[in-house]
């Protein structure tokens, strides 16, 4: 066994005859952080709930502190010390910090009474252990994201954690968030509790990490230590091809802007806001979360109306106080959250496709025409490749990479003069990330004017030719991508941006 925590040997899983994980093998040294990458449908998930005991596993044996298990269930694993702080960590919203971090272990140790001083000072010394100044007494609807997560490590470590299995810790947190994260996994580290860090960010695996293990369809098809290993590295083991990363070089027209925006404010959100896009521009507006950002798009799209200020298109005002008035002014908006906000799960991806469209494709008496719609389908779908697509096949049933293509095509369809973009790619694989830069390159080359809104900074360089940054609702810094490097706008970032929060 040497030094492994964990060990899992020839683990296969499958679905109603679908194999997921084939012939598995993977293993956790104690004390040391691991982090686990890989597109998204490659597995990651299953073999997660197989090590907390979550999903059975059909053949194998998984190995936890020397001792042998063909079948494990996740009281088993607690007991062994394995914890996983889910994405959406879990926590019951309704009751204090104190009984959520100590719930779990007063229902494995059986106690019937609730030792309501004993268990808050439990709580008090979990938080502590993390750095976490936290009220036990409040509850956690009360709480920030990051604070959530904070509660949910320290759940884990009083149930004696020897492994906590971290998935996407930081897909909702700020920069400084994340740093104060990825100090808190070193620490459990030199307190000898291992950590599995599942994520898509690529530069934070290289951060945390002292090996990574690479999963590609239902297999481990690189484990090694991090020194050494580069990220184009990481993507080639994920992808199995070299993605090839291209900025986005732009001619500026000799027309007028397809958007300005002056004088723009949004009481408590944003204010003074001037900028302006012009034809087949991509323009970024960056900054860390709470800075505006989001709300502006929003805003631009009719959602959250401003206050002040005037938008005009192709030099014409235009008053967007909802988002049919942003449509006819050919605007369209790609939400962050594609699950609640952007597409309806159940229906199929044709209907997704052209649902925006479905005035078009109604008679005067609101039939709509079959014909027009089954032309219109394949018109709009052929223009994106997404994987295993059939035009019924339900959206619920894609990865969440052509689940946000079609939300792409959704808005495409609507052939609009400005696209807004806010966090195209959050939680989709690398993959799936250079396929959808590569369509909004594509989307702009037609002509169409795109304004993304990202806290990635490699991405806005990526993707756009100018960027804003943005801080405490106002725009404090604008950059030419191709005169500035990645460092001198991280740069800005920690010392202007950072700096001021502290």
């Amino acid at each position: 066994m040497g030094n492994h925590l964990i060990e899992l040997k020839h683990i296969r899983k499958s679905f109603f005859g679908v194999d997921v994980l084939k012939d598995l093998n993977f293993s956790i040294e104690k004390g040391v952080s691991t982090s686990l990458i890989g597109e998204n449908g490659c597995g990651k998930s299953t073999m997660i709930k197989i090590i907390s005991g979550f999903y059975e596993f059909d053949y194998g044996e998984i190995v936890i502190n020397g001792k042998k298990y063909h079948h494990l269930t996740p009281i088993e694993a607690m007991h062994e010390g394995i914890q996983v702080v889910y994405q959406d960590f879990s926590l019951f919203p309704n009751i204090t910090v104190a009984e959520n971090i100590m719930t779990n272990s007063l229902i494995a140790d059986n106690r019937r009474g609730i030792p309501w001083k004993e268990m808050t000072q439990s709580a008090k010394k979990a938080l502590e252990r993390i750095g976490a100044d936290i009220d036990t007494d409040i509850l956690v609807s009360e709480l920030s994201v990051a604070q959530k997560q904070l509660v949910a490590i320290a759940r884990a470590i009083v149930m004696d954690a020897k492994l906590i299995i971290m998935d996407e810790p930081t897909s909702a947190i700020t920069y400084k968030e994340i740093e104060i994260l990825l100090k808190i996994v070193q620490e459990l580290n030199a307190a000898g509790i291992a950590v599995l860090f599942v994520s898509h960010k690529l530069d934070e695996v290289k951060a945390v990490s002292k090996n990574v293990s690479v999963m590609r369809n239902g297999n481990i098809v690189y484990s090694g230590g991090i020194e050494g290993m580069t990220q184009e590295k990481m993507v080639f083991y994920m992808t199995g091809r070299e993605l090839v990363s291209r900025t986005f070089i732009y001619e500026r027209p000799n027309t007028e802007p397809v958007l300005q925006v002056k004088g723009l404010g949004l009481k408590n959100y944003y204010k003074d806001i001037n900028f302006d896009v012009y034809e087949g521009e991509v323009v970024g507006i960056t900054g860390l979360l709470g800075c505006g950002r989001s709300e502006l798009a929003k805003s631009l799209f009719g959602l959250m109306p401003c206050d002040c200020g005037e938008i005009y298109m192709h030099g014409n005002a235009v008053q967007i106080r909802s988002v049919r008035d942003a449509m006819k002014s050919k605007i369209a908006y790609v939400p962050e959250d594609r699950l609640t906000e952007g597409l309806h799960l159940s229906s199929s991806i044709s209907d997704n496709a052209i649902v925006c469209l479905m005035e078009k494709l109604s008679s005067r008496c609101g039939f709509l025409n079959k014909r027009k719609m089954v032309e219109t389908y394949q018109e709009v779908l052929n223009r994106v490749s997404i994987a295993g697509m059939e035009y019924d096949k339900e959206v619920r049933m894609l990865s969440g990479g052509n689940q946000q293509k079609v939300l792409l095509l959704k808005w495409i369809a609507t052939e609009p003069d400005l696209l807004i973009l806010n966090c195209p790619t959050v939680g989709v694989d690398v993959g799936s990330k250079s396929d959808i830069h590569e369509l909004v390159h594509k989307i702009a080359e037609t002509g169409v004017s795109v304004v993304v809104i990202s806290d990635d900074l490699p991405e806005i360089r990526q993707l756009c030719n100018r960027a804003y940054m943005m801080h405490d609702g106002m725009f404090c810094n604008e950059f030419k991508i191709s005169e500035t490097t990645s460092e001198e706008m991280e740069h800005f970032l920690t010392n202007n941006i950072k700096g001021r929060e502290e």
